[in-house]
Protein backbone atom coordinates (compact mmCIF):
# COMPACT_ATOMS: atom_id res chain seq x y z
CA UNK A 1 0.00 0.00 0.00
CA UNK A 2 1.35 3.46 -0.78
CA UNK A 3 2.37 5.32 2.35
CA UNK A 4 0.86 8.59 1.19
CA UNK A 5 -2.72 7.39 0.70
CA UNK A 6 -3.57 9.24 3.91
CA UNK A 7 -7.26 9.85 3.85
CA UNK A 8 -7.96 6.43 2.36
CA UNK A 9 -6.03 4.60 5.06
CA UNK A 10 -7.91 6.70 7.57
CA UNK A 11 -11.20 5.69 6.00
CA UNK A 12 -10.34 2.04 6.64
CA UNK A 13 -9.31 2.79 10.22
CA UNK A 14 -12.66 4.41 10.85
CA UNK A 15 -14.83 1.68 9.36
CA UNK A 16 -12.86 -1.50 10.05
CA UNK A 17 -14.57 -1.88 13.44
CA UNK A 18 -17.95 -2.45 11.85
CA UNK A 19 -16.88 -5.71 10.23
CA UNK A 20 -14.28 -6.84 12.74
CA UNK A 21 -16.98 -8.27 14.94
CA UNK A 22 -14.63 -10.11 17.25
CA UNK A 23 -13.14 -6.78 18.32
CA UNK A 24 -13.91 -4.25 21.03
CA UNK A 25 -17.70 -4.09 20.85
CA UNK A 26 -19.51 -7.42 20.98
CA UNK A 27 -23.03 -8.39 21.91
CA UNK A 28 -23.62 -10.42 25.02
CA UNK A 29 -25.54 -13.46 23.88
CA UNK A 30 -26.07 -16.84 25.48
CA UNK A 31 -26.78 -19.31 22.72
CA UNK A 32 -26.76 -23.02 23.38
CA UNK A 33 -25.15 -25.19 20.74
CA UNK A 34 -27.89 -26.66 18.53
CA UNK A 35 -28.47 -30.36 18.22
CA UNK A 36 -27.95 -30.23 14.46
CA UNK A 37 -26.29 -28.04 11.86
CA UNK A 38 -28.09 -24.80 11.11
CA UNK A 39 -27.96 -22.21 8.32
CA UNK A 40 -28.36 -18.48 8.87
CA UNK A 41 -28.97 -16.04 6.00
CA UNK A 42 -28.67 -12.30 6.73
CA UNK A 43 -29.32 -12.84 10.41
CA UNK A 44 -32.32 -15.20 9.97
CA UNK A 45 -32.18 -18.91 10.77
CA UNK A 46 -33.58 -21.20 8.09
CA UNK A 47 -36.22 -23.71 9.18
CA UNK A 48 -36.24 -27.31 7.97
CA UNK A 49 -38.72 -30.16 8.33
CA UNK A 50 -38.01 -33.54 6.76
CA UNK A 51 -34.91 -32.59 4.72
CA UNK A 52 -32.42 -31.17 7.22
CA UNK A 53 -28.83 -30.03 6.53
CA UNK A 54 -26.18 -32.76 6.47
CA UNK A 55 -22.44 -32.59 7.12
CA UNK A 56 -20.47 -34.32 4.34
CA UNK A 57 -16.65 -34.10 4.19
CA UNK A 58 -16.71 -31.03 6.45
CA UNK A 59 -19.16 -29.28 4.14
CA UNK A 60 -22.74 -28.44 5.06
CA UNK A 61 -25.06 -29.87 2.40
CA UNK A 62 -28.61 -28.56 2.04
CA UNK A 63 -31.57 -29.14 -0.31
CA UNK A 64 -30.83 -26.91 -3.31
CA UNK A 65 -34.29 -25.41 -3.64
CA UNK A 66 -34.38 -24.39 0.03
CA UNK A 67 -31.12 -22.44 -0.08
CA UNK A 68 -31.67 -20.92 -3.53
CA UNK A 69 -35.15 -19.65 -2.72
CA UNK A 70 -33.87 -18.27 0.60
CA UNK A 71 -31.33 -16.27 -1.43
CA UNK A 72 -34.27 -14.95 -3.51
CA UNK A 73 -33.12 -16.73 -6.65
CA UNK A 74 -35.50 -18.02 -9.33
CA UNK A 75 -35.02 -21.79 -9.58
CA UNK A 76 -35.50 -24.09 -12.56
CA UNK A 77 -34.90 -27.87 -12.52
CA UNK A 78 -34.49 -29.92 -15.67
CA UNK A 79 -35.52 -33.35 -14.37
CA UNK A 80 -34.51 -35.19 -17.56
CA UNK A 81 -30.92 -33.88 -17.38
CA UNK A 82 -30.85 -33.48 -13.58
CA UNK A 83 -29.59 -29.91 -14.05
CA UNK A 84 -30.43 -27.04 -11.68
CA UNK A 85 -30.39 -23.46 -12.95
CA UNK A 86 -30.87 -20.46 -10.66
CA UNK A 87 -31.12 -16.76 -11.55
CA UNK A 88 -30.53 -13.84 -9.21
CA UNK A 89 -30.43 -10.44 -10.89
CA UNK A 90 -27.89 -10.64 -13.72
CA UNK A 91 -26.23 -13.71 -12.23
CA UNK A 92 -27.01 -17.28 -13.30
CA UNK A 93 -25.56 -20.42 -11.76
CA UNK A 94 -26.11 -24.01 -12.84
CA UNK A 95 -24.94 -27.45 -11.81
CA UNK A 96 -25.77 -31.09 -12.49
CA UNK A 97 -26.40 -33.81 -9.94
CA UNK A 98 -23.30 -36.01 -9.74
CA UNK A 99 -20.88 -33.34 -11.01
CA UNK A 100 -18.66 -30.90 -9.09
CA UNK A 101 -18.88 -28.30 -11.87
CA UNK A 102 -20.58 -25.05 -10.87
CA UNK A 103 -21.13 -22.73 -13.83
CA UNK A 104 -21.43 -19.06 -12.92
CA UNK A 105 -22.54 -16.47 -15.49
CA UNK A 106 -22.51 -12.73 -14.73
CA UNK A 107 -23.58 -10.70 -17.74
CA UNK A 108 -21.20 -11.69 -20.54
CA UNK A 109 -18.66 -13.29 -18.22
CA UNK A 110 -18.70 -17.04 -17.65
CA UNK A 111 -16.74 -18.94 -15.02
CA UNK A 112 -16.50 -22.61 -14.09
CA UNK A 113 -15.91 -23.40 -10.43
CA UNK A 114 -15.40 -26.71 -8.68
CA UNK A 115 -17.46 -27.73 -5.67
CA UNK A 116 -15.76 -29.69 -2.88
CA UNK A 117 -18.64 -32.15 -2.58
CA UNK A 118 -20.68 -33.65 -5.42
CA UNK A 119 -24.42 -32.80 -5.33
CA UNK A 120 -26.39 -35.94 -4.49
CA UNK A 121 -29.94 -37.22 -4.06
CA UNK A 122 -30.81 -38.24 -0.52
CA UNK A 123 -32.57 -41.62 -0.64
CA UNK A 124 -34.63 -40.97 2.46
CA UNK A 125 -36.13 -37.57 1.54
CA UNK A 126 -35.60 -37.81 -2.25
CA UNK A 127 -34.18 -34.25 -2.11
CA UNK A 128 -31.14 -33.09 -4.06
CA UNK A 129 -28.42 -31.79 -1.72
CA UNK A 130 -25.75 -29.25 -2.67
CA UNK A 131 -22.89 -27.46 -0.86
CA UNK A 132 -24.26 -24.43 0.98
CA UNK A 133 -20.98 -22.55 0.69
CA UNK A 134 -20.58 -23.22 -3.04
CA UNK A 135 -24.07 -21.97 -3.88
CA UNK A 136 -23.92 -18.87 -1.65
CA UNK A 137 -20.45 -17.85 -2.83
CA UNK A 138 -21.53 -18.47 -6.42
CA UNK A 139 -24.02 -15.64 -5.98
CA UNK A 140 -21.46 -13.39 -4.29
CA UNK A 141 -22.56 -13.87 -0.69
CA UNK A 142 -20.01 -14.01 2.14
CA UNK A 143 -19.90 -17.35 3.95
CA UNK A 144 -18.49 -18.25 7.37
CA UNK A 145 -18.82 -20.98 9.97
CA UNK A 146 -19.75 -20.47 13.63
CA UNK A 147 -18.34 -23.64 15.15
CA UNK A 148 -19.67 -22.94 18.63
CA UNK A 149 -23.23 -22.84 17.31
CA UNK A 150 -22.71 -25.30 14.41
CA UNK A 151 -24.12 -22.72 12.02
CA UNK A 152 -23.29 -21.68 8.47
CA UNK A 153 -23.29 -17.88 8.29
CA UNK A 154 -24.37 -16.37 4.95
CA UNK A 155 -24.32 -12.57 4.60
CA UNK A 156 -24.99 -10.24 1.70
CA UNK A 157 -22.51 -7.48 2.57
CA UNK A 158 -23.17 -5.87 -0.80
CA UNK A 159 -26.63 -5.05 0.54
CA UNK A 160 -25.33 -3.75 3.89
CA UNK A 161 -22.77 -1.49 2.21
CA UNK A 162 -24.75 -0.54 -0.89
CA UNK A 163 -24.88 3.16 0.10
CA UNK A 164 -21.30 3.38 1.43
CA UNK A 165 -19.97 5.43 -1.48
CA UNK A 166 -22.66 8.03 -0.87
CA UNK A 167 -22.44 7.89 2.93
CA UNK A 168 -18.64 8.36 2.92
CA UNK A 169 -18.15 10.47 -0.21
CA UNK A 170 -15.78 12.93 1.52
CA UNK A 171 -13.44 10.23 2.83
CA UNK A 172 -13.50 8.48 -0.55
CA UNK A 173 -13.04 11.62 -2.64
CA UNK A 174 -10.44 11.00 -5.39
CA UNK A 175 -7.22 13.01 -5.36
CA UNK A 176 -6.71 15.68 -8.00
CA UNK A 177 -3.81 13.60 -9.34
CA UNK A 178 -4.52 9.91 -9.07
CA UNK A 179 -2.14 7.02 -8.47
CA UNK A 180 -2.01 5.00 -11.70
CA UNK A 181 -1.78 1.26 -10.94
CA UNK A 182 -0.23 0.59 -14.35
CA UNK A 183 2.74 2.89 -13.72
CA UNK A 184 5.89 2.57 -11.66
CA UNK A 185 6.65 5.10 -8.92
CA UNK A 186 9.94 6.11 -7.43
CA UNK A 187 9.70 6.89 -3.74
CA UNK A 188 12.19 8.65 -1.49
CA UNK A 189 11.79 9.15 2.22
CA UNK A 190 13.63 10.33 5.31
CA UNK A 191 13.18 9.51 8.98
CA UNK A 192 14.55 11.23 12.08
CA UNK A 193 13.78 10.93 15.74
CA UNK A 194 14.89 10.41 19.31
CA UNK A 195 13.88 8.13 22.16
CA UNK A 196 14.45 9.07 25.79
CA UNK A 197 14.03 6.30 28.33
CA UNK A 198 13.93 6.78 32.08
CA UNK A 199 14.63 3.83 34.35
CA UNK A 200 12.66 3.84 37.61
CA UNK A 201 14.35 4.66 40.89
CA UNK A 202 15.37 1.68 43.00
CA UNK A 203 15.09 1.46 46.75
CA UNK A 204 17.12 -1.15 48.63
CA UNK A 205 16.59 -1.99 52.27
CA UNK A 206 18.70 0.27 54.45
CA UNK A 207 19.88 2.38 51.49
CA UNK A 208 18.82 5.67 49.99
CA UNK A 209 16.71 5.43 46.84
CA UNK A 210 18.78 5.67 43.68
CA UNK A 211 17.92 8.45 41.25
CA UNK A 212 16.17 7.50 38.00
CA UNK A 213 18.57 7.02 35.10
CA UNK A 214 17.91 8.63 31.72
CA UNK A 215 19.03 7.08 28.44
CA UNK A 216 18.74 8.65 24.99
CA UNK A 217 18.97 7.07 21.55
CA UNK A 218 18.73 9.02 18.33
CA UNK A 219 17.75 7.44 15.04
CA UNK A 220 17.70 8.50 11.43
CA UNK A 221 17.25 6.86 8.09
CA UNK A 222 16.41 7.16 4.45
CA UNK A 223 14.76 4.96 1.89
CA UNK A 224 14.50 4.89 -1.85
CA UNK A 225 12.76 2.42 -4.06
CA UNK A 226 10.54 1.52 -6.94
CA UNK A 227 6.98 0.31 -6.57
CA UNK A 228 4.28 -0.79 -8.97
CA UNK A 229 1.29 -1.79 -6.87
CA UNK A 230 2.59 -4.65 -4.66
CA UNK A 231 5.78 -5.19 -6.66
CA UNK A 232 8.60 -3.41 -4.88
CA UNK A 233 12.36 -3.03 -4.76
CA UNK A 234 13.30 -0.84 -1.80
CA UNK A 235 16.63 0.05 -0.18
CA UNK A 236 16.86 1.48 3.32
CA UNK A 237 19.68 2.89 5.41
CA UNK A 238 19.20 3.31 9.14
CA UNK A 239 21.46 4.66 11.87
CA UNK A 240 21.18 4.59 15.64
CA UNK A 241 23.09 7.22 17.59
CA UNK A 242 24.08 5.64 20.90
CA UNK A 243 26.74 8.18 21.91
CA UNK A 244 24.56 9.97 24.44
CA UNK A 245 23.49 6.62 25.86
CA UNK A 246 27.08 5.63 26.52
CA UNK A 247 27.84 9.00 28.10
CA UNK A 248 24.90 8.70 30.46
CA UNK A 249 25.81 5.22 31.69
CA UNK A 250 28.26 4.48 34.46
CA UNK A 251 30.68 2.18 32.65
CA UNK A 252 34.37 1.53 32.87
CA UNK A 253 36.60 2.38 29.93
CA UNK A 254 36.98 -1.34 29.29
CA UNK A 255 33.20 -1.81 29.10
CA UNK A 256 32.87 1.14 26.74
CA UNK A 257 35.63 -0.25 24.52
CA UNK A 258 33.76 -3.55 24.24
CA UNK A 259 30.65 -1.72 23.04
CA UNK A 260 32.40 0.41 20.41
CA UNK A 261 32.17 -2.23 17.59
CA UNK A 262 28.43 -2.63 18.21
CA UNK A 263 27.93 1.13 18.32
CA UNK A 264 29.72 1.49 14.99
CA UNK A 265 27.61 -1.28 13.43
CA UNK A 266 24.42 0.47 14.53
CA UNK A 267 25.50 3.62 12.68
CA UNK A 268 25.20 1.84 9.35
CA UNK A 269 22.24 -0.52 9.05
CA UNK A 270 21.56 -1.41 5.43
CA UNK A 271 18.48 -3.27 4.29
CA UNK A 272 17.09 -4.22 0.90
CA UNK A 273 13.57 -5.54 0.34
CA UNK A 274 12.12 -7.13 -2.77
CA UNK A 275 8.51 -8.22 -3.04
CA UNK A 276 6.03 -9.27 -5.71
CA UNK A 277 2.26 -9.64 -5.82
CA UNK A 278 2.41 -13.36 -4.93
CA UNK A 279 3.08 -12.42 -1.31
CA UNK A 280 6.72 -13.55 -1.17
CA UNK A 281 9.10 -11.02 0.33
CA UNK A 282 12.91 -11.17 0.36
CA UNK A 283 15.07 -9.11 2.70
CA UNK A 284 18.84 -8.68 2.86
CA UNK A 285 20.32 -7.10 5.98
CA UNK A 286 24.06 -7.65 6.71
CA UNK A 287 23.63 -6.59 10.33
CA UNK A 288 20.90 -9.21 10.86
CA UNK A 289 23.14 -11.81 9.22
CA UNK A 290 25.97 -10.83 11.54
CA UNK A 291 23.72 -11.46 14.56
CA UNK A 292 22.35 -14.72 13.17
CA UNK A 293 25.85 -15.89 12.28
CA UNK A 294 27.03 -15.30 15.84
CA UNK A 295 24.13 -17.53 16.95
CA UNK A 296 25.36 -20.40 14.78
CA UNK A 297 23.18 -19.90 11.68
CA UNK A 298 24.63 -20.61 8.23
CA UNK A 299 24.27 -17.10 6.84
CA UNK A 300 26.52 -14.33 5.52
CA UNK A 301 26.27 -10.66 4.57
CA UNK A 302 24.74 -11.54 1.18
CA UNK A 303 22.05 -13.88 2.54
CA UNK A 304 18.45 -13.15 1.53
CA UNK A 305 15.74 -13.95 4.07
CA UNK A 306 12.54 -15.26 2.53
CA UNK A 307 9.19 -14.50 4.17
CA UNK A 308 5.89 -15.91 2.94
CA UNK A 309 3.38 -13.20 3.82
CA UNK A 310 0.48 -15.51 2.92
CA UNK A 311 1.56 -18.04 5.56
CA UNK A 312 2.32 -15.38 8.17
CA UNK A 313 -1.09 -13.75 7.80
CA UNK A 314 -2.82 -17.14 7.73
CA UNK A 315 -1.40 -17.91 11.19
CA UNK A 316 -3.05 -14.69 12.35
CA UNK A 317 -6.36 -15.81 10.83
CA UNK A 318 -6.17 -13.32 7.96
CA UNK A 319 -6.18 -13.63 4.18
CA UNK A 320 -3.12 -11.78 2.86
CA UNK A 321 -4.11 -11.88 -0.81
CA UNK A 322 -7.58 -10.71 0.14
CA UNK A 323 -6.14 -7.76 2.01
CA UNK A 324 -3.85 -6.95 -0.92
CA UNK A 325 -6.86 -6.93 -3.21
CA UNK A 326 -8.47 -4.48 -0.82
CA UNK A 327 -5.36 -2.28 -0.87
CA UNK A 328 -5.68 -1.91 -4.63
CA UNK A 329 -8.74 0.19 -3.89
CA UNK A 330 -6.49 2.80 -2.30
CA UNK A 331 -4.97 3.55 -5.70
CA UNK A 332 -7.21 5.89 -7.62
CA UNK A 333 -10.93 6.24 -6.93
CA UNK A 334 -11.93 4.40 -3.79
CA UNK A 335 -15.05 2.26 -4.08
CA UNK A 336 -15.96 2.15 -0.39
CA UNK A 337 -18.76 -0.39 -0.84
CA UNK A 338 -16.51 -2.80 -2.73
CA UNK A 339 -13.63 -2.28 -0.32
CA UNK A 340 -15.80 -2.97 2.74
CA UNK A 341 -17.26 -6.10 1.18
CA UNK A 342 -13.78 -7.45 0.42
CA UNK A 343 -12.67 -6.61 3.94
CA UNK A 344 -15.68 -8.41 5.39
CA UNK A 345 -14.93 -11.46 3.25
CA UNK A 346 -11.34 -11.55 4.51
CA UNK A 347 -12.66 -11.82 8.09
CA UNK A 348 -15.04 -14.72 7.39
CA UNK A 349 -13.17 -16.98 9.82
CA UNK A 350 -14.47 -14.82 12.70
CA UNK A 351 -18.16 -14.81 11.71
CA UNK A 352 -20.67 -15.72 14.42
CA UNK A 353 -24.45 -15.84 14.59
CA UNK A 354 -24.28 -12.19 15.73
CA UNK A 355 -22.11 -10.92 12.87
CA UNK A 356 -24.95 -9.75 10.65
CA UNK A 357 -26.75 -7.63 13.23
CA UNK A 358 -23.43 -6.31 14.60
CA UNK A 359 -22.31 -5.30 11.11
CA UNK A 360 -25.55 -3.44 10.37
CA UNK A 361 -25.44 -1.64 13.72
CA UNK A 362 -21.75 -0.74 13.59
CA UNK A 363 -22.08 0.54 10.03
CA UNK A 364 -24.79 2.91 11.21
CA UNK A 365 -22.64 4.01 14.15
CA UNK A 366 -19.56 4.70 12.02
CA UNK A 367 -21.75 6.57 9.51
CA UNK A 368 -22.95 8.83 12.30
CA UNK A 369 -19.37 9.37 13.54
CA UNK A 370 -17.45 9.73 10.26
CA UNK A 371 -19.97 9.86 7.43
CA UNK A 372 -20.64 12.93 5.31
CA UNK A 373 -23.25 14.20 7.76
CA UNK A 374 -20.57 14.46 10.48
CA UNK A 375 -18.41 16.85 8.41
CA UNK A 376 -18.63 20.65 8.56
CA UNK A 377 -17.97 22.48 5.30
CA UNK A 378 -16.67 26.04 4.93
CA UNK A 379 -15.89 27.00 1.35
CA UNK A 380 -13.82 24.19 -0.15
CA UNK A 381 -12.69 22.78 3.20
CA UNK A 382 -14.43 19.79 4.79
CA UNK A 383 -13.60 19.17 8.45
CA UNK A 384 -14.42 16.18 10.63
CA UNK A 385 -13.79 16.20 14.38
CA UNK A 386 -14.08 12.98 16.32
CA UNK A 387 -13.54 13.23 20.08
CA UNK A 388 -14.83 11.54 23.19
CA UNK A 389 -17.75 13.98 23.45
CA UNK A 390 -19.08 13.32 19.95
CA UNK A 391 -18.39 9.60 20.15
CA UNK A 392 -19.94 9.31 23.62
CA UNK A 393 -23.10 10.92 22.28
CA UNK A 394 -23.41 8.28 19.56
CA UNK A 395 -22.54 5.40 21.90
CA UNK A 396 -25.06 6.60 24.47
CA UNK A 397 -27.70 6.64 21.75
CA UNK A 398 -26.95 2.99 20.93
CA UNK A 399 -25.92 1.85 24.42
CA UNK A 400 -28.84 -0.56 24.77
CA UNK A 401 -28.13 -2.26 21.44
CA UNK A 402 -24.42 -2.47 22.34
CA UNK A 403 -25.14 -3.67 25.89
CA UNK A 404 -23.00 -0.84 27.28
CA UNK A 405 -23.38 -0.30 31.01
CA UNK A 406 -22.91 2.91 32.98
CA UNK A 407 -19.55 1.53 34.07
CA UNK A 408 -18.54 0.96 30.45
CA UNK A 409 -19.40 4.55 29.58
CA UNK A 410 -17.57 5.89 32.65
CA UNK A 411 -14.41 4.02 31.64
CA UNK A 412 -14.74 5.37 28.11
CA UNK A 413 -15.06 8.94 29.37
CA UNK A 414 -11.81 8.55 31.32
CA UNK A 415 -10.01 8.62 27.97
CA UNK A 416 -9.17 11.92 26.31
CA UNK A 417 -8.76 11.82 22.55
CA UNK A 418 -9.50 13.77 19.41
CA UNK A 419 -9.05 13.26 15.70
CA UNK A 420 -9.41 16.10 13.23
CA UNK A 421 -9.50 15.48 9.49
CA UNK A 422 -9.32 18.44 7.12
CA UNK A 423 -9.92 17.81 3.43
CA UNK A 424 -9.18 20.50 0.85
CA UNK A 425 -11.38 20.10 -2.23
CA UNK A 426 -10.65 21.50 -5.70
CA UNK A 427 -12.95 20.90 -8.68
CA UNK A 428 -14.71 18.03 -6.86
CA UNK A 429 -11.39 16.31 -6.14
CA UNK A 430 -9.00 16.13 -3.20
CA UNK A 431 -6.17 18.67 -3.23
CA UNK A 432 -4.62 17.65 0.09
CA UNK A 433 -5.45 16.14 3.44
CA UNK A 434 -4.47 16.95 7.02
CA UNK A 435 -4.96 14.65 9.97
CA UNK A 436 -4.30 15.47 13.62
CA UNK A 437 -4.71 12.86 16.32
CA UNK A 438 -4.25 13.16 20.07
CA UNK A 439 -4.90 10.65 22.83
CA UNK A 440 -4.25 10.78 26.56
CA UNK A 441 -5.03 7.82 28.78
CA UNK A 442 -3.43 6.27 31.86
CA UNK A 443 -0.24 8.29 31.66
CA UNK A 444 0.19 7.88 27.90
CA UNK A 445 0.08 10.84 25.52
CA UNK A 446 0.17 10.39 21.73
CA UNK A 447 0.18 13.20 19.17
CA UNK A 448 0.23 12.52 15.43
CA UNK A 449 0.19 15.17 12.69
CA UNK A 450 0.04 13.99 9.06
CA UNK A 451 -0.22 16.11 5.93
CA UNK A 452 -0.11 15.11 2.30
CA UNK A 453 -1.53 14.68 -1.16
CA UNK A 454 -1.51 11.73 -3.54
CA UNK A 455 2.30 11.63 -3.88
CA UNK A 456 3.80 13.52 -0.94
CA UNK A 457 3.32 13.23 2.80
CA UNK A 458 4.87 14.26 6.08
CA UNK A 459 4.38 12.80 9.53
CA UNK A 460 5.26 14.20 12.94
CA UNK A 461 4.66 12.01 15.98
CA UNK A 462 5.24 12.42 19.70
CA UNK A 463 4.67 9.61 22.20
CA UNK A 464 5.05 10.16 25.94
CA UNK A 465 4.70 7.56 28.68
CA UNK A 466 4.83 9.13 32.13
CA UNK A 467 7.99 8.36 34.14
CA UNK A 468 9.14 5.89 31.49
CA UNK A 469 9.90 7.26 28.00
CA UNK A 470 9.19 9.80 25.32
CA UNK A 471 9.77 9.61 21.58
CA UNK A 472 9.70 12.10 18.74
CA UNK A 473 9.69 11.09 15.07
CA UNK A 474 9.54 13.03 11.80
CA UNK A 475 9.03 11.38 8.42
CA UNK A 476 8.88 12.78 4.91
CA UNK A 477 7.98 10.74 1.81
CA UNK A 478 7.80 11.84 -1.84
CA UNK A 479 6.83 9.78 -4.92
CA UNK A 480 6.94 10.43 -8.65
CA UNK A 481 6.25 8.50 -11.83
CA UNK A 482 9.32 6.88 -13.38
CA UNK A 483 10.12 4.88 -16.50
CA UNK A 484 12.35 2.57 -14.47
CA UNK A 485 11.21 -1.03 -14.03
CA UNK A 486 10.79 -2.78 -10.70
CA UNK A 487 13.24 -5.67 -10.29
CA UNK A 488 11.68 -8.17 -7.87
CA UNK A 489 14.27 -10.92 -8.50
CA UNK A 490 17.16 -11.73 -6.20
CA UNK A 491 20.66 -12.48 -7.55
CA UNK A 492 21.03 -15.88 -9.19
CA UNK A 493 22.69 -18.40 -6.87
CA UNK A 494 22.12 -16.24 -3.79
CA UNK A 495 21.96 -17.93 -0.40
CA UNK A 496 18.24 -17.93 0.51
CA UNK A 497 17.03 -18.79 4.01
CA UNK A 498 13.42 -19.22 5.10
CA UNK A 499 13.27 -16.70 7.93
CA UNK A 500 10.30 -18.22 9.75
CA UNK A 501 11.78 -21.74 9.70
CA UNK A 502 15.10 -20.41 10.94
CA UNK A 503 13.42 -18.48 13.76
CA UNK A 504 11.32 -21.49 14.80
CA UNK A 505 14.36 -23.79 14.85
CA UNK A 506 16.16 -21.34 17.13
CA UNK A 507 13.43 -21.57 19.77
CA UNK A 508 14.23 -24.34 22.29
CA UNK A 509 11.64 -27.11 22.63
CA UNK A 510 9.44 -26.77 25.72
Amino acid sequence: MKFNALKKVLAVALVITMVFTSGVMVFASETKAPAQVQVQVNGEMMSFTDAVPKMVDNRVMIPFRAILEKLNAKVDYDQAKAVVTATLGEQVISFAVGSTDLNVTTGDQKENKKMDVVPFVDNKSNRTYVSTRAIAEGFGYSVGWDNANKTVIIIDFNKIFENANKDFSYLSMPYAVEYDTTKTYKTKGTLNGKINVQTPSVTKEGEQASAPEKMSVGFSGEMTGLQQMMNADISMKMALDMESLMKDQKMTEEEKAMLVPMMDALKNIDMQIKMDDTGIMYMKCPMLSNIMGSLGQNVDADTWYKMDMNAMYKEMGMDYQGLMNISKGFAGNLDVAEMLTKLANSLSSSYTVDTYKESVLLYDIVKEVAGDSAFKTVGNTHTLVIDKTSLASVLTKHSKELNLTAKDMAEFKDMDFSCTIELQEQNSKMKNCKVKFNMQAEGVNVNVDVTGDSFNSTLNMVVEVADLMDMTMDMDVKSEVTTEKVDTTIPKGANVVDYMNMAENMIPAA
